[in-house]
């Protein structure tokens, strides 16, 4: 992590070693499912896992070299992805909370937050109620979920306007 609330902006970026694990588990399940193609034992799920995994694989790579970067500044928050950006303007957001996500809950958190406001007003409805929060940021960040989330509500009680 770069910066803090003192000295924005705050940059956090994605965990290396996560992506790292899992473009092995990608590549093991490609060697995998093609080993088992080739044996004559295939199946309609092999192929998917095939396709999915041979294109996750490559992305995962991506990530090693050029994580998705995090930024935190008094304007906001820009996240930048592979091939997706966006930024969300404090006033558009409020409630960061880590959150469950997935049916195992201790595998996967993520930091949730309400939305105000802003172009995704009728999505942020729609996932409110069927999962309880209006949008969330992906997992893997160099900080843990609530530490993240944490920081994302002090920035937005420090910088944005009433």
């Amino acid at each position: 992590m770069q910066g803090n609330l003192d000295n924005p902006p705050i940059i956090i970026y994605k965990s290396r070693l996560k992506s790292f694990g899992l473009c092995l588990v990608s590549i093991g399940f490609v060697l995998f499912a093609g080993n088992e193609i080739v044996d004559g034992s295939a199946n309609l799920f092999l192929y998917a896992g095939l396709i999915l995994f041979g294109i996750s694989a490559p992305i995962w790579a991506y990530y090693m070299f050029k994580p998705p970067t995090l930024r935190i500044d008094p304007d906001g928050i820009f996240l930048s992805e592979f091939l997706t950006s966006r930024t969300l303007k404090w006033a558009e957001v409020r409630n960061f909370r880590a959150h469950d996500i997935g049916p195992y809950r201790w595998a996967s958190k993520a930091v949730v937050f309400d939305v105000l406001g802003g172009p995704n007003q009728t999505i942020a409805a729609t996932r409110r109620s069927v999962s309880g929060f209006d949008d969330r940021l992906t997992g893997s960040w160099t900080l843990g979920p609530k530490s993240l989330a944490d920081l994302l509500n002090a920035a937005r009680a420090r910088w944005a306007t009433p």
